[in-house]
Formats: C-alpha cells, sequence, structure tokens
C-alpha cells in the first residue's frame, strides 16, 4: 500500500544548510510599513471610486475566508488557527496599493527608481504571507492600475508599465538548476576540504571552512532586497565550482612556495607532508570520481608535495649523513655566508668536510668580485668555463664531493650556464685548494674571469 504525500513541508539537514521540500510553506502574513513621507490623504487622488472597489472586494473575500480556495483550507487545519489573527488583511490590501502607488510618484523618475519599485512591490507581496493571504486581490488591482492608471505630475511610460508587469511573472528556473543546486556544491567543496593537505596555507582553510557553506565562494552574483531583507544568489554551476577550485589550489601552492625554506624544516612537519602526499596518492589511486577538475586537482597538491619532500630529503641527508649537530650548524652558517648560492648547494656534499671548508675559508668578497664579472662575459666562454670546472673536479675526485649530482645539475637544461657556473664555482674552489693548508701569493683566489681561467688551463 502506498502511502501519501504529505501536504506539510519536511526539513532537512545538510551539513549547516536546512533545506525545506515540497508541501506547505507557511509564513504568517505581517504588517507592512509605507515609505517615509507617504500621506494616506495625498495617495490615489481622484481615484475614490477605484478605492472604494477594492475595499469592498477586500471585505467579501475575508467573510469566506478561509473557506475562499483550497489552499486556504488547508491553513484552517493546521493546529491553533484562529482567523481573528488575520483580521487587518482586508485593510492591508487597501493601504498596500496606496503604498504601492507612492513608491511609484517617489522614484519613477529617479536613477535606479525602477529597482527601488520593484524591490518595494516584493515587500508588500511578501506582507500577505505564505501561501498568500489576500495578496491576489492586490496583485490584480496593481496590475490594473500599471496598465491603465496615470500619475500626478509624471511621465509612466509603456517601457515602464511593461517592465512592472513582467516582474509579476514567476521567472523560470534556470534549465541546469541540478548543477546549481546547494547541496551539490556544499558537497564538492567539503570533498576539496576533506582533500587538501594539513599544512601551511592548506590548513588554515580547512580550519575556517570544515562544515560551512562559503557563499562568498558559491554565488557569481547576489541582489539584495534592503525592504524585505533578503538576498537572491545565482550560485556557480558544479563544474564552475570546480573550475575555481583549482584555480584557488594553484593559487594557494604559489604562496605556499615561500613557506619552503631550509628555515622552516623540521622532521615532525617533513613527516606531516610525506603522509598526505601518501593520502593524496591513495586518494587519485582509489577514488571512483570521473570528474576530470576534481582529479586535477588532486594531482597538483600531489607533484607540488613530491616536489617540497625531495627538497627536504636534501636537507635531511646531510644532516643525517653527519651524525652530529656540526653538519646541522656548519650549513646554516655557510648558506647563511653564501646567501647568494642556493640551497642546492648542500646536495653536491658527501660529508661535512666541504661545508666546513666553505664555513672558514670561503672568500666570499672575492667570489662576489669574480661573478660580477661574468655578466657581460660571451657565451662560449660561460661554457668553456664551465667545462674547465668541471673536468678538473672529474680528475680530483674528491670523495667529499658527489660529483654524480654536480655533473645532473650542470647537465640540466632547464638551468641557466650562469646559475650553473654560480653554483659549481664554490665546489671547484673547494676541489682545487682543499687539501692545501695554506695558499701562496700565486695560488690566490680568483677575482676576475682570466683568473679563474687559469686554475684549469
Amino acid at each position: 500500500m502506498n502511502k501519501s504525500k504529505s501536504k506539510y513541508s519536511t526539513i532537512r539537514k545538510i551539513g549547516p544548510i536546512f533545506k525545506i521540500e515540497g508541501g506547505i510553506i507557511f509564513l504568517h502574513p505581517f504588517k507592512s510599513i509605507p515609505l517615509q513621507g507617504f500621506n494616506s490623504d495625498n495617495s490615489f487622488q481622484n481615484s475614490e471610486l477605484f478605492l472604494n472597489s477594492i475595499g469592498e472586494s477586500a471585505n467579501k473575500w475575508f467573510e469566506k475566508f478561509p473557506d475562499c480556495c483550497d489552499n486556504h483550507k488547508q491553513l484552517s487545519e493546521i493546529g491553533n488557527f484562529d482567523k481573528k489573527k488575520f483580521d487587518f488583511i482586508p485593510d492591508q490590501i487597501l493601504n498596500n496599493i496606496k503604498y504601492f502607488g507612492y513608491a511609484l510618484e517617489t522614484f519613477i523618475d529617479k536613477d535606479g527608481g525602477m529597482n527601488e519599485i520593484k524591490d518595494y512591490l516584493d515587500y508588500l507581496i511578501q506582507s500577505f504571507g505564505s501561501p498568500n493571504i489576500g495578496g491576489h486581490i492586490f496583485e490584480s488591482n496593481v496590475k490594473h492600475f500599471i496598465e491603465n492608471g496615470s500619475l500626478t505630475d509624471k511621465d509612466f511610460t509603456d517601457d515602464q508599465r511593461i517592465e512592472l508587469l513582467q516582474h509579476f511573472e514567476h521567472e523560470k528556473p534556470p534549465v541546469d538548476l541540478d548543477e546549481r543546486d546547494l547541496e551539490s556544491l556544499y558537497v564538492i567543496f567539503q570533498k576539496w576540504i576533506d582533500a587538501i593537505p594539513n599544512i601551511g596555507k592548506f590548513k588554515e582553510m580547512k580550519s575556517q571552512f570544515t562544515g560551512k557553506v562559503p557563499l562568498n565562494i558559491f554565488a557569481l552574483e547576489s541582489k539584495t532586497n534592503r525592504y524585505t531583507g533578503t538576498t537572491l544568489l545565482k550560485t556557480r554551476s558544479k563544474s564552475e565550482l570546480l573550475e575555481f577550485l583549482m584555480n584557488l589550489t594553484s593559487d594557494i601552492l604559489k604562496i605556499s612556495k615561500n613557506e619552503v625554506s631550509k628555515e622552516n624544516y623540521n622532521k615532525k612537519e617533513f613527516i606531516i607532508i610525506a603522509e598526505e602526499r601518501l593520502r593524496i596518492k591513495q586518494n587519485i589511486l582509489l577514488s571512483k570520481t570521473t570528474n576530470e577538475l576534481e582529479s586535477n586537482y588532486l594531482k597538483l597538491i600531489e607533484q607540488w608535495l613530491s616536489m617540497v619532500i625531495e627538497f627536504y630529503q636534501i636537507i635531511n641527508q646531510v644532516l643525517q649523513e653527519s651524525k652530529s649537530e656540526v653538519l646541522s650548524n656548519n650549513l646554516n652558517n655557510a648558506i647563511t655566508k653564501i646567501d647568494e648560492i642556493n640551497i642546492e648547494l648542500s646536495s653536491f656534499c658527501n660529508s661535512e668536510n666541504v661545508l666546513n671548508w666553505l664555513d672558514s675559508e670561503y672568500p666570499k668578497k672575492s667570489v662576489d668580485t669574480l661573478i660580477n664579472d661574468f655578466k657581460n662575459l660571451d657565451p662560449n666562454d660561460e661554457i668553456m668555463v664551465l667545462n674547465g670546472m668541471l673536468n678538473l673536479m672529474k680528475s680530483k675526485e674528491n670523495p667529499d664531493v658527489n660529483l654524480k649530482k654536480v655533473e645532473e645539475k650542470i647537465n640540466d637544461p632547464e638551468i641557466s650556464i650562469k646559475h650553473k657556473i654560480k653554483i659549481s664555482i664554490p665546489i671547484f674552489l673547494f676541489t682545487k685548494y682543499e687539501s692545501e693548508l695554506e695558499l701562496s701569493a700565486k695560488q690566490k683566489m680568483p677575482k676576475s674571469f682570466k683568473e679563474l681561467k687559469e686554475l684549469f688551463m
């Protein structure tokens, strides 16, 4: 046996959202308020017959209420229904007609006046409650006046009349209404919140928006009616929201790159990043979603985390190989001392000897002068210097230098030649001079391209 559907609305909770579905939604009528400056004596002058007919029609209808129609009969079945609570409706029908006429006179010739009139009209209609109680009489007479009436001393054009009449027509829902359903958008957004890593700026997003409805993200357009106090929103579609989240992910990653530095390295954070990457990789592998945009932002985050982990692995490797705090201190001192050289320099080290030498012997001022001498160097000379330094490092085969890593950097097509020279010079000088206790006058640190070239010619 099929159960009949309830004639009353149901409320369903979706996260923090309460969704009202189906049936009757009862909103009690309220007493409307005229615009400031309204004077009943000056409203609808010379329209006594029109106003009297409205009053008579309203009173006759109210005598039959709530047995006037099926919708209102259902109201009488609601517990504690009391007709006396609606006694003000007949007078309100007449008053709202006057209030509307005054709004026309006030705003019809003002910039943005039509929007003010329509917003106030919505307020007057809303004052009859839901289901509409007496509002049908108000609407039919307002339409009659819009079609046939005139204002005291202002023009009321045909275009303005048409615009107001069209305002009474119910807007058709968009064809992609299901795509813009707030519940669907909430599910998509919370899925993104769950997916992003619990670190840095993403962690802040998780804390701020978990379980929340970010209407500023969901909405494309909004319109607020200052008379009703309500705001109408046009929301993004599901695909538009996913595209927005993809771009937001990319923007957060661009901001977050400044947080990835040796100063922010610690083992606990390193482990969290690795765990988050594993979780996201598992989500990509096991997720049943077929949405390409959803998959894309997961892959983007996973790639970024992989780069962060690779960066921190360099630091971690150097620290672990020392088995003491000496190398950690030397790393900080060396990098601070030669702040122009990237942290990638540490990946060239097989022991702490390189960093010890850089910390105590590396003449930063001299090498600054040397590097400045390279600014206007011919490309052929740059290649010659780079190859000369590499060949000398190979010939020395110093066990403290990770020559394989040096070659990888020098052969990397994504790195400029000037940068390759910049990161190679410290390792080259260490290989050249590390075994010498003192430098003779002839074996001084080079300060120019010419002096550097003489070291491997």
